[in-house]
């Protein structure tokens, strides 16, 4: 198989071209036998992706299992020492209110509102939707798959219109939140970088400190995906000029938008280049 960008041999088990990061999805003969061949490889990709995701919520579900079986002891625990306390201030002051019933200092006043003054009311925090750019400033154009387009330096960024632009902080040039499946999108650019892309990768896998379950880079490129505390991350880097230009992408391994995300980094690996 060669690459239908560049020309390269490929070797089958190859998802981008290692010389110009072109998806290997496209470089693939349009015969059946290539077509059903692909239809099987992507299948088993996501049958893999829905198996990890499974084992992750039963180890959750477990995991929360054991939280709440320890929570409900120690509730229990803490009920009857509190219930014994009740009991004992009831007994001691049945006892304490007969004994004193005609005590010298008892008045027949009755309760009195200390510190009545209204209480303010607060405000709460502002949610991450209070940063979200004006519609104006959130105008990326949209193409025609219906991605917005941010373009960076020569390279353009396509990213799903279900996200909102939001105020960005420093080293970050595109940051975008989807409030529905609880996603964050963050556009970097690095400069300048020196090392070849298996070099920053190796960089970049030894600092993420989460468990890697797929990691590949090529001329220019490079692409991984990690967890950490239920989180899944996913980063793909394009190397021109000593400039690194890279976009990465979490979410919850329960969210509700979890199959939707696995279609946006698809498009977006794909369509992300020079």
């Amino acid at each position: 198989m060669y690459c239908k960008k560049c020309g390269r041999k490929l070797d089958d088990n190859m998802r981008f071209c290692d010389r110009c990061g072109q998806s290997v999805r496209q470089s693939r003969n349009s015969g059946g036998e290539a077509r059903r061949r692909e239809i099987k490889e992507l299948k088993e990709e996501r049958l893999n992706r829905r198996q990890k995701l499974e084992e992750r919520e039963i180890k959750k579900k477990r995991q929360k299992q054991r939280k709440n079986k320890k929570r409900t002891t120690v509730l229990s625990f803490i009920f009857l020492a509190l219930l014994l306390c009740f009991v004992a201030a009831m007994i001691s002051y049945s006892f304490t209110a007969e004994k004193s019933q005609n005590a010298p200092w008892r008045t027949g006043d009755g309760p009195v509102a200390l510190n009545a003054t209204p209480t303010p009311e607060v405000s709460l925090a502002p949610t991450q939707t209070a940063y979200a750019l004006t519609a104006e400033q959130n105008a990326d154009p949209v193409n025609s798959d219906g991605y917005r387009e941010y373009t960076l330096g020569g390279v353009v960024f396509p990213y799903p219109t279900v996200f909102t632009r939001q105020n960005t902080s420093a080293g970050v040039k595109l940051s975008a939140y989807d409030k529905e499946g609880g996603g964050n999108i963050a556009l970097t650019e690095q400069s300048p970088v020196s090392g070849a892309a298996k070099d920053r990768l190796g960089e970049f896998s030894r600092s993420c400190g989460g468990d890697i379950s797929y990691s590949r880079a090529g001329d220019g490129w490079y692409v991984i995906d990690y967890s950490q505390n239920g989180i899944l991350y996913h980063r793909k880097a394009l190397i021109h000029n000593n400039i690194e230009y890279g976009y990465d992408f979490s979410y919850s391994a329960d969210s509700v938008s979890a199959k939707d995300y696995e279609e946006y980094i698809r498009y977006m690996d794909e369509n992300f280049k020079m």
